[in-house]
C-alpha cells in the first residue's frame, strides 16, 4: 500500500519540515491510474503499478519522479491507442524539462500515434514521437518494450528533439514513421545536449529515413542490437549526422542506400568504432556503410570496424566526402569500397580481408572464433587485431564470456555477463582431481564412513555430458546404502530460505525396490541428512525434490518414466520460501529447463545439516544404474538454464537466398546422430517415434543428419537457393529425447 497518507496534515507536514526521501505510491490500490498516481506525486516519490494493461496516456509534467512496474514490461503495459485528444496520442510525454531523475522502467509502450506539432526547420505539422514523446526535457527511459507505434513525422518508437535523455536497455520493434525514425528519432544540434541510446535492441521497425534509428545531428548509441529494420530510402539501421556510433551489432537491416549505416543528416563527422556490420542490403548503393555528400565537406571515421557480406557492396563514398578507415575487417578489401569522384578514402593501418570466423552460442551468432593453439583450430585474425590506442571498454567477443583484454578486438562485443554471480559450488564430477578440486567453491570429499548398512563406494568415471561423469562400480549387498562423494559442511553453503542444486543426470532405467532402489543425485532418503534431497526412488516411483531442515516435510515429484533411458538430461530443484521470481511458487523441480513440479508451502524449517551425498545409491545391483555430471549450487532460486541447454543457432539471421547458411547445434549428446529440419508454414506439433520427441513445427521437413562431436556440438553448411528469397523460414535440431530451440527467420 501507499506509505504517503494523502490528508493536508501529511503537506503541511512536508512544507514545515521538508522531506529527503520520497514516499512510494502503488498502482491501483492508492490511485486506479498512473495518470492520477503522477499527478498527486511530488519529486523523489515512487510510483510502482501492478501488473495490467491500463488505457490512458500519460505526461509526467516536469516531476523528479519515478515510474517503474511492479512485475515487468511482460505483463505491464501502457496502451495509448484512445487519446483523450487527437492531438495527444503519444502514449508517454516528456515535454516540461523533466532531468535524468524523472525515470519510466518496465512498460509495455503500445499503441501511439504521436503528439500533434509543428518544427518550422525539422518538419511541418504532423504527430510525432509514437510510444514516447521528449521536447526540451531529458528523462531516464529503460527496460521498456517499445512497440506498435506509430508516427506521421519522425520518431514512432521515440522522438527526442535538443534533450540528452538516456534511452537503454529497452526493446524497440514493429515501430513505423512516415518520415524518419521508425525506432529512435533524434534532432540535438547543441553538442553539449544531445541523447544516449545504450544497450538496447531495435528490430522490425520502418521509416522513410532511419528504419532502427535516425539520428539529426549528435548522439551517441552505443552497445546496441540493430537488425531487420528497413527505410525505404537511406539507412536501414541507422541514418545517422554527427554521432558516436560505436559497439553495435547491425545486421540483417535493407535500404535503398544505407542498408547497415547512412551518414548525412544533415551534417556528419561520423565515429564508427568497434563495430560489427554484416548481412546489410541496400537495394542501391552501400550494403555497410554509405556516406552521402554534402556542400561541406563530410568527414567519417571507422576503426575497429567488421563489415562482411553486405550488398551490394560494403561501402559507398559519395562526392564531398572524407573516410578515414582504419584496424577494420572489410570483406573484399578496398575492392568492395566504391567511391565517386570527388571523395576520398584514407585507408590506413591495420586493414584486413579475411573471415572474422564469427562462431554462434546461445547468447548470440556473432562472437569471434578463439580456440587455444594446442586445438589446431584457426582463431579469427579480428582478434587482437584494434588500433592499439583504442582504450579498451568493458564487453567479450569470447564465447567463454571472458572479458577482452590487451588490445581491443575488431568487431562488437557483447556484454559480459558474470556466469558466476551467486554461483557457490561447481563441482564437474569427471575425475577424482576434479572432485578433490571444484571448479568454483568448496571441494567435495570421498565417503570414508561405514559400519552396518552404511557402504563406501567405488566410483568410476565414464563419458558424460561434458566430458566424464562419476557413476558407481563394484559389488554391494541387498539393503547397501551406498555413499559415495560428499559436501561436508552444508550449512556454509545452503541456505534454507532460498536456492539451487542443477546436474545433469543420465539413467539406464528406473530404480526398482531391493535391487536398485534409490538414486541420489544430491543427497536423498538414505544419505547423509542434509535437510534437503534430489533423488530418483522406487519407493515412491518418483523423482522427488525434498525440503524439510528440521521443519515440515515438503515434497514435490516426477514421474521417472517420462526421461528418456541413456539419455543426458539437465535437473534442477529451486526454492524461495518469499516466492520463486515473485511467483506464488516457493518450490520447482525443472527437468529439461522445463517445470513439471512445483509446490507453494512455506513451513519447512531452517537448520541445514552436516553433508551430502552425491551419487549414491541403494542395493546390490545399483553399479552402472544412473550418473551425474556437473553438479552447481547457487544461492539464488535459478529458472533459467538456457546456458546449459541444447541449442540451435543460424548464421546469418536473416539468411541470404543464393550463399551458404551455417546451422550449429550445442550442448547436444556426443556422437549422437542429430537431425536438421525445417518448416516453410511455421510453429506446429510433430510427434516422431523413433526419436521419442515432437518437433515443433508445422510439416517439418528433414534437411539432413549430422553427428555431433565429442562436445556435443554439430554444424551443416548448406547453400541456399537463389529462388528462395522472400520466405519466411522456421528451423530446429533434435536427438534422440531432446530438441533445441526453434530459430525463426526469413530468406532476403
Amino acid at each position: 500500500m501507499c506509505t504517503r497518507i494523502f490528508s493536508f496534515g501529511f503537506f503541511l507536514f512536508l512544507f514545515v519540515f521538508g522531506m529527503t526521501q520520497g514516499a512510494t505510491i502503488y498502482v491501483p490500490d492508492d490511485f486506479p491510474t498512473i495518470q492520477t498516481a503522477i499527478d498527486a506525486a511530488v519529486d523523489n516519490d515512487l510510483v510502482i503499478v501492478k501488473p495490467g494493461t491500463y488505457l490512458e496516456n500519460i505526461d509526467f509534467v516536469g516531476k523528479k519522479i519515478t515510474v517503474k512496474s511492479e512485475a515487468g514490461p511482460e505483463v505491464t503495459t501502457i496502451d495509448g491507442g484512445n487519446p483523450v485528444s487527437p492531438d495527444y496520442g503519444s502514449v508517454v510525454r516528456f515535454n516540461s524539462g523533466e532531468t535524468h531523475d524523472t525515470r519510466l522502467e518496465g512498460f509495455t509502450i503500445t499503441n501511439g500515434y504521436g503528439t500533434y506539432k509543428s518544427y518550422s526547420t525539422h518538419g511541418g505539422p504532423g504527430h510525432w514521437g509514437g510510444g514516447i514523446f521528449c521536447d526540451l526535457a531529458s528523462p531516464t527511459i529503460t527496460g521498456n518494450i517499445i512497440t506498435n507505434n506509430t508516427a506521421s513525422q519522425w520518431g514512432a518508437g521515440i522522438w527526442v528533439y535538443e534533450s540528452a535523455t538516456i534511452i537503454s536497455d529497452n526493446d524497440i520493434y514493429s515501430n513505423a514513421a512516415t518520415h524518419y525514425g521508425g525506432g529512435v528519432s533524434t534532432m540535438c544540434t547543441n553538442p553539449s545536449i544531445y541523447p544516449t541510446m545504450i544497450n538496447n535492441t531495435l528490430y522490425d521497425n520502418t521509416a522513410s529515413y532511419g528504419g532502427g534509428i535516425f539520428n539529426g545531428d549528435f548522439a551517441d548509441v552505443i552497445g546496441n542490437v540493430i537488425y531487420l529494420n528497413s527505410s525505404s530510402s537511406g539507412g536501414g539501421g541507422i541514418n545517422t549526422g554527427a554521432s558516436t556510433i560505436k559497439n553495435n551489432l547491425i545486421t540483417g537491416n535493407s535500404a535503398a542506400i544505407g542498408g547497415g549505416i547512412r551518414c548525412g543528416s544533415p551534417t556528419s563527422s561520423a565515429i564508427i568504432e568497434n563495430n560489427t556490420i554484416t548481412g546489410n542490403t541496400a537495394s542501391y548503393k552501400g550494403g555497410g556503410i554509405y556516406v552521402e555528400g554534402s556542400v561541406d565537406i563530410r568527414y567519417v571515421v571507422v576503426r575497429n570496424t567488421i563489415l562482411w557480406k553486405n550488398t551490394p557492396d560494403e561501402i559507398y563514398i559519395k562526392a564531398n566526402s572524407i573516410l578515414d578507415i582504419s584496424y577494420s575487417d572489410i570483406d573484399g578489401g578496398q575492392s568492395s569500397v566504391d567511391i565517386e569522384p570527388g571523395a576520398t578514402l584514407n585507408w590506413g593501418f591495420g586493414m584486413i580481408d579475411t573471415n572474422p570466423l564469427f562462431e554462434s552460442v546461445p547468447e548470440g551468432d556473432y562472437y569471434l572464433k578463439q580456440d587455444p593453439p594446442q586445438t589446431g583450430e584457426p582463431t579469427s585474425h579480428c582478434v587482437d587485431a584494434g588500433d592499439p590506442q583504442t582504450a579498451m571498454f568493458d564487453g567479450t567477443t569470447r564465447t567463454d564470456h571472458v572479458q577482452d583484454t590487451g588490445i581491443v578486438d575488431m568487431g562488437y562485443h557483447y556484454p559480459v555477463e558474470d556466469l558466476f554471480q551467486g554461483l557457490v559450488l561447481w563441482n564437474k564430477l569427471g575425475s577424482d582431481n576434479e572432485v578433490l578440486n571444484s571448479a568454483f567453491g568448496p571441494n567435495l570429499e570421498f565417503y570414508t564412513g561405514g559400519g552396518g548398512f552404511e557402504v563406501p563406494g567405488d566410483r568410476v568415471y565414464v563419458p558424460g555430458k561434458e566430458g566424464d561423469s562419476v557413476t558407481l562400480k563394484g559389488q554391494y549387498s541387498a539393503l547397501d546404502r551406498v555413499h559415495n562423494l560428499v559436501l561436508n559442511n552444508v550449512s556454509n553453503y545452503i541456505d534454507p530460505e532460498k536456492g539451487c542444486v542443477e546436474v545433469w543426470y543420465y539413467q539406464s532405467g528406473v530404480p526398482v525396490a531391493y535391487s536398485h532402489g534409490e538414486y541420489r543425485l544430491f543427497d536423498g532418503s538414505f544419505g547423509l541428512g542434509s535437510g534437503m534431497f534430489l533423488d530418483v526412488a522406487a519407493s515412491t516411483n518418483s523423482m522427488r525434490f525434498m525440503l524439510e531442515f528440521g521443519g515440515a516435510h515438503r515434497k514435490i515429484e516426477y514421474d521417472p518414466s517420462n526421461i528418456p533411458n541413456y539419455h543426458w538430461v539437465h535437473v534442477a530443484a529451486s526454492w524461495d520460501r518469499n516466492g520463486i521470481e515473485g511467483s506464488q511458487d516457493t518450490m520447482r523441480l525443472y527437468v529439461g529447463g522445463n517445470i513439471v513440479a512445483s509446490a507453494n508451502w512455506t513451513d519447512w524449517g531452517t537448520a541445514v545439516g552436516s553433508a551430502a551425498d552425491i551419487c549414491g545409491g541403494n542395493d546390490q545391483n545399483i553399479a552402472g544404474k544412473f550418473r551425474v555430471d556437473e553438479l552447481k549450487i547457487w544461492d539464488y532460486a535459478k529458472t533459467d538454464f538456457g546456458l546449459d541447454l541444447f541449442t540451435l543457432a543460424v548464421t546469418p539471421n536473416p539468411i541470404i537466398a543464393g550463399a551458404n547458411a551455417t546451422f550449429s547445434v550445442v550442448n547436444g549428446d556426443p556422437m549422437t546422430p542429430t537431425y536438421l529440419v525445417y518448416s516453410l508454414i511455421g510453429l506446429g506439433s510433430k510427434y516422431v517415434p523413433p526419436l521419442e520427441v515432437t518437433i515443433g513445427l508445422k510439416n517439418p521437413v528433414l534437411i539432413d543428419m549430422e553427428m555431433t562431436d565429442s562436445t556435443g556440438m554439430a554444424d551443416w553448411i548448406k547453400h541456399i537457393p537463389s529462388y528462395a528469397g522472400g520466405y519466411p523460414v522456421w528451423f530446429q535440431a533434435a536427438q534422440y529425447g531432446q530438441v533445441t530451440n526453434v530459430v525463426a527467420t526469413s530468406i532476403l
